[in-house]
């Protein structure tokens, strides 16, 4: 902390601060105690609003990537989520496939069992009944 009858500290000292918190403790301090000289409370309000100027730039910064960050997991999702539907629409159209395959195979390997049994029926139909004891 800067001498408490020094203006010229107390500005030099505002400067050399980071922490706007620390600045408004000073000047908390002197206004109780009334040690401290108009302009250098103007001074140290200033040096606090350009502080928090700083800060909020930062912080829009960080947000401005986060934001950048999150279009490109969105772009790079919507990308997959297309892949993802051309890909349910080639299975779809495969199992389609396969399904009526197997249904045309189904019917043929039925019309072939009923056509052998019809031949079996039409050749035991065809022998005498005692004919083959």
């Amino acid at each position: 902390m800067p001498p408490a009858n020094d203006p010229q500290a107390h500005r030099k000292w505002i400067l050399q601060q980071q922490d706007p918190r620390k600045i408004q403790e000073f000047l908390n301090g002197f206004i109780l105690n009334s040690h401290v000289e108009q302009k250098t409370f103007e001074f140290g309000r200033m040096a606090i609003e350009i502080l928090l100027a700083e800060s909020a730039e930062r912080s829009s910064l960080r947000l401005e990537k986060q934001i950048e960050n999150l279009i490109s997991f969105a772009e790079s999702g919507e990308r997959s989520s297309k892949r993802l539907i051309f890909l349910t629409w080639a299975l779809v159209i495969v199992s389609a496939a396969l399904l009526s395959f197997a249904f045309v195979q189904t019917k043929i390997m039925l019309k072939e069992d009923a056509n052998a049994h019809a031949q079996q029926v039409q050749s035991s139909q065809a022998k005498p009944n005692g004919a083959g004891q």
